[in-house]
């Protein structure tokens, strides 16, 4: 069989196992312990009106454009967004962090996402990679 290198999710140890008894880890997963495929700037305004700033994110990615993004905003709390097959879906929800009011619109490879007064640029290298 194809033998395959991994490593725990928590970095605990490594070794090999067998391509048949894996399982990929879910982006959600991964995204939940701060395990990402990749870090980095993305565009980002947190209030109604307010000009564009950067935010930093980090991404985890599953196959076919689905992915789990985690955007902290400039006073550190966290927004996740989640995609499948490069589309958004949703994000994180909650009463004292909002998010119930989220719309997504796409401008050439750039998704432009808005939860309630946040304004979000992800673009399709962050979700697909590249």
């Amino acid at each position: 069989g194809t033998w395959c290198r991994v490593e725990a999710l928590d970095g605990s140890g490594s070794g090999w196992a067998e391509r048949q008894y894996l399982e990929a880890s879910a982006s959600v997963l991964r995204a939940g312990q701060g395990v990402f495929d990749a870090v980095g700037p993305v565009p980002c305004a947190v209030g109604a009106g307010a000009p564009m700033a950067t935010c930093a994110m980090g991404v985890a990615r599953d196959d076919g454009g689905s992915a789990t993004v985690v955007v902290t905003k400039p006073d550190g709390v966290e927004r996740i967004l989640f995609f499948k097959d490069g589309a958004f879906l949703y994000s994180d929800t909650s009463q004292a962090g909002g998010g119930f009011e989220s719309s997504a619109s796409r401008e050439s490879d750039l998704l432009l996402i808005r939860v309630d007064d946040e304004r979000y640029e992800i673009p399709d290298a962050v979700i697909f990679g590249g």
